[in-house]
């Protein structure tokens, strides 16, 4: 099975980050995952089974699975509450973290 960012693997369900490479997605029931928007290729990154909604590999324990919907430009709610996220950030998150890392080791400060 491969849905967009998802992939079926051994009986687990994994998510392909861009730049990272593919993750574990932790306790997603394979039984009943679905993308939020499988015609919408912008949404092609957001998941969701019968117990929660997924970021990629990232569980979000405040979106209720039952109620949740693209808003639009990144943006998902659930009615109470509200969340933004994207694949360019995410990827941008990473090569900071990793960048972060390199240049920690120098004992650089940025201000």
């Amino acid at each position: 099975m491969a849905i967009a960012y998802f992939y079926e693997y051994d009986g687990k369900l994994y998510a392909l980050i861009p730049s990272g490479g593919y993750y574990l997605v932790e306790d997603a029931d394979l039984s009943t995952f679905r993308l939020l928007n499988p015609g919408e290729y912008y949404d092609t990154h957001v998941g969701v089974d019968k117990h929660d909604v997924y970021f990629g590999n990232t569980k979000i324990k405040d979106l209720d699975p039952k109620s949740v919907r693209a808003i639009g430009k990144g943006y998902y709610s659930d009615g109470k509450n509200s969340y933004f996220f994207a694949r360019c950030f995410q990827r941008e998150i990473l090569t900071f973290q990793s960048l972060w890392k390199r240049f920690k080791s120098y004992n650089i400060l940025f201000f």
